[in-house]
């Protein structure tokens, strides 16, 4: 199987969407949807602000307040679908073809 043969193969590959729950946040108005078990990723709403902010948690045990912002978003929609594309992106780098057999 050629290495172009792989890359079609692997684009076909279905990753299960994120599920998305929402919470209130720590702060009064601030909204909070995070996917993964634990928290793989997460998206803010501050009261203050005019856009969501899509953050990557690096410690698995849950919640952590100075994760990295991976974007800004004007919309939810538009935040979590950076979210899915980039754990697509993840999925599909980890996975392997097997070689036909001779």
């Amino acid at each position: 199987m050629s290495q172009v043969e792989n890359e079609v193969d692997l684009a076909s590959v279905k990753v299960k969407a994120l599920e998305w729950v929402y919470g209130e946040g720590n702060y009064e108005g601030q909204q909070v949807w995070h996917a993964g078990d634990p928290w793989l990723f997460w998206i803010v709403k501050n009261t203050d602000r005019t856009q969501y902010v899509w953050c990557e948690t690096l410690n698995l045990e849950g919640f952590v307040p100075a994760s990295p912002v991976r974007g800004q978003f004007y919309t939810l929609d538009e935040a979590k679908a950076a979210a899915q594309a980039d754990f697509d992106r993840r999925i599909r780098s980890a996975l392997a073809l097997n070689e036909p057999r001779p």
